[in-house]
């Protein structure tokens, strides 16, 4: 079983993505995003770091005002969350990387949550998992 070696940047932007993406959704979705960071950092269609997989352009909608592209929000970038949120994100984002949590999306590699549009790819994916709003593919 891979595990990955984790910077200070990567720890960091994984989990204010991981709160841009899912602190509405609780732990579970919080874990849930964790995992298709891993996932994809394990793949080689994608960037080996979780800080470049979380960052690529167009991946994860709370990095694109980064960008100045629309939709998305501002949570990540503008750290709004409690320091509560944040060090629970780190845990999750280490745990995860670690392989000391079991994945809930069954390896998935996208997400898209319906209420905000699908995305081409993510669709186009066979579903592995759901939250109650969020299809993981």
């Amino acid at each position: 079983m891979t595990t990955l070696r984790l910077t200070e940047r990567d720890i960091d932007v994984a989990a204010r993505t991981i709160l841009g993406e899912a602190v509405g959704e609780g732990e579970e979705g919080m874990r849930a995003v964790a995992h298709v960071i891993m996932n994809r950092a394990l793949d080689s269609d994608f960037p080996d770091a979780l800080a470049d997989v979380s960052q690529e352009r167009l991946q994860f909608s709370t990095w694109n005002a980064l960008r100045g592209l629309p939709g998305g929000n501002r949570i990540a970038m503008d750290r709004l969350f409690t320091p509560e949120q944040y060090q629970l994100a780190r845990e999750i984002v280490e745990r995860a990387a670690a392989r000391l949590d079991e994945d809930p999306t069954g390896g998935a590699l996208f997400f898209h949550v319906p209420a905000h549009g699908a995305q081409r790819r993510a669709v186009s994916s066979p579903v592995k998992s759901r939250l109650v709003t969020t299809r993981f593919s």
